[in-house]
């Protein structure tokens, strides 16, 4: 199944995520990342870094891989848009409350 997460770059207990991180954590989670981008916030707005990624899951425990992504990269909660629809997944999704979409960093439809 595919999908788009948005992973922030700060780290829940303070520091920074790599992208290297990132990549390998979910490459041992057997998520697969197709393509992806660093989006960087300007120090006047609101919000933070953020790695923004269309990924695969090959297998069928997407939940569960998502939830451990987080874990190991010491993140609240990761966001993922679905193809039926937005969840936040992680140890505090709930005290971030509810998936919103106005939120959610997309990459660019690829033209061929």
């Amino acid at each position: 199944m595919k999908a788009m997460v948005n992973v922030g770059l700060l780290r829940a207990g303070g520091g920074y995520v790599s992208v290297q991180d990132i990549l390998a954590t979910f490459k041992a989670n057997r998520i697969e990342v197709e393509r992806y981008e660093v989006r960087l916030i300007q120090p006047s707005l609101e919000g933070e870094d953020t790695f923004v990624a269309e990924v695969n899951f090959p297998l069928a425990n997407n939940y569960r891989a998502v939830y451990a992504a987080s874990v190991a990269l010491g993140q609240d909660c990761i966001a993922v848009l679905w193809p039926f629809g937005g969840e936040l997944i992680g140890p505090k999704a709930a005290e971030w409350g509810d998936f919103r979409e106005e939120y959610f960093h997309r990459l660019e439809v690829e033209h061929v």
